[in-house]
């Protein structure tokens, strides 16, 4: 079990395929990956596949946000519910927060004081880390449609050879 707050703090670090994966894993009863893929395709109709989602479910296991209870089966983690009232809704406010920054960041205003060095270090290796995910499932996305057009034109060339057979 872990508390609301570990879950916010372990949510809010994770990669956008992870965030995406997590969403799909049940809370109640566990489900195969095959399963946890058709989930995530009909709530977002994200095309995902299944090296990227076992990716992301063991990371998410080494997180501590998932448990693997029989081999195959993923189910999340429980949740203990928080003490205090400024806990309650942490992933939400994750969740929140994740918006805000995706909308629109606000022009910086001469009255800011200067930001912590390492707070700008974090949040570029945040916005690396989510390109980088990006990055990954075009470059997964792309292999896909190479691979479909290399069957089409091993087809193509089959049909060549028999029409030169048949002349």
């Amino acid at each position: 079990m872990i508390t609301e707050s570990q879950l916010a703090r372990r949510y809010h670090a994770l990669s956008v395929n992870c965030k995406k994966v997590y969403d799909a894993v049940p809370i109640s009863e566990p489900w195969s990956t095959s399963y946890i893929l058709s989930e995530i395709q009909r709530l977002r109709s994200y095309t995902s596949n299944m090296r990227v989602l076992t990716g992301s479910l063991q990371a998410l296991k080494a997180s501590g946000l998932v448990q693997e209870p029989q081999k195959g089966l993923f189910l999340r983690t429980p949740i203990k519910p928080g003490k205090d009232e400024s806990e309650a809704e942490p992933l939400e406010a994750a969740k929140q927060s994740e918006l805000t920054t995706k909308e629109e960041a606000p022009m910086p205003t001469a009255q800011k004081p200067p930001r912590n060095p390492m707070a700008i270090l974090s949040e570029l290796a945040t916005r690396c880390k989510a390109l980088a995910d990006e990055i990954e499932t075009a470059a997964l996305e792309i292999d896909e449609y190479v691979t479909a057009k290399d069957v089409d034109a091993g087809k193509l060339k089959q049909l060549q050879a028999l029409l030169k057979g048949l002349a």
